[in-house]
């Protein structure tokens, strides 16, 4: 329980500081944060003696702290998978208010948050052991932490038994259409589309050509802004996609969309957690994402 609390405070203690006097947090800090995460998932592992490899795309694209911030999210929530297996009630991932840009500090508020949750497993599970002998880096940069994060990604499941489903993925596929429809309301654009007939047949690797168009779209609307995006070709991986693939690329799609919120000041709109969805398949995915894409080409401008 002290390591509980220690972490507890250290949280505390950040989101009480002044935003003046705010602790400056670098990359290089918040890699070894997740080193540590690393090292954490690794005791769970040795716990339930699981052993295996896992097959790991590391993004070559040069990504902003938003993308990591996303990476989070996708962690956090396969936390609350291991929670449900554990027979823990699970808890609603956070969103993070709009802004053009996401600082180091953000991304070490989540790894504190992640630290903590990690730490009531072992709690409950009785699991004394602690991460120890933790380096220091340098050099570090977004991508490089995000990378470690997918890295975690998929080391959790193993510790889960399971990886991401359609169903998962048509979770996050909702919430960037609610993140559409704010912004066809606030822009008074109105909607005059209607979702595409349900196809068949349609496979992860299909969905996630679909997610590339849709995030070409954000990006076209980013211009608008004056917001840099990033190099789309190093997004697919050189791997078979699975829904894990196509999950993280709608987290980008997410991390790319806050930034045209924050542009339009909607500070206060967070996407909506999550909903729980089930036997959803990826032409149920498809279908969503589809609407997605008719909607945001309604957009021509962003001035109001």
């Amino acid at each position: 329980m002290k390591h509980v609390i220690r972490y507890g405070q250290i949280l505390l203690l950040m989101l009480l500081s002044s935003p003046i006097v705010a602790l400056e947090i670098t990359t290089n800090e918040v890699y070894a944060q997740v080193y540590h995460i690393n090292e954490e998932i690794k005791l769970l592992n040795q716990h339930f003696n699981i052993q295996g490899e896992v097959e790991v795309f590391e993004l070559k694209t040069k990504l902003a702290p938003r993308h990591t911030w996303q990476k989070t999210y996708e962690v956090t929530y396969k936390i609350n998978i291991l929670r449900e297996k554990l027979g823990l009630p699970v808890f609603a991932a956070p969103s993070i208010e709009p802004r053009r840009k996401i600082i180091p500090l953000y991304i070490y508020e989540q790894t504190q948050r992640i630290l903590v949750e990690l730490h009531i497993i072992k709690l409950f599970l009785g699991i004394e052991e602690r991460a120890s002998n933790l380096p220091t880096f340098s050099g570090k940069a977004p991508t490089d932490v995000f990378n470690l994060f997918n890295n975690i990604s998929y080391q959790l499941d193993l510790l889960n038994g399971i990886s991401f489903t359609p169903s998962h993925v048509f979770s996050q596929a909702i919430r960037i259409l609610d993140d559409i429809n704010i912004l066809l309301s606030t822009l008074e654009i109105i909607d005059s589309t209607i979702p595409p007939p349900k196809q068949k047949g349609m496979k992860p690797s299909n969905v996630f050509e679909t997610a590339l168009e849709l995030l070409k779209e954000v990006q076209r609307l980013q211009r608008f802004s004056n917001i840099k995006d990033i190099g789309i070709h190093g997004l697919k991986p050189d791997k078979k996609i699975t829904p894990s693939e196509v999950f993280s690329l709608l987290g980008t799609i997410l991390a790319e969309l806050q930034t045209v919120k924050a542009y339009l000041h909607l500070t206060w709109s967070l996407t909506p957690i999550a909903k729980h969805y089930e036997n959803k398949s990826p032409n149920d995915v498809q279908q969503v994402l589809g609407w997605a894409l008719r909607r945001v080409k309604l957009i021509n401008t962003l001035n109001r």
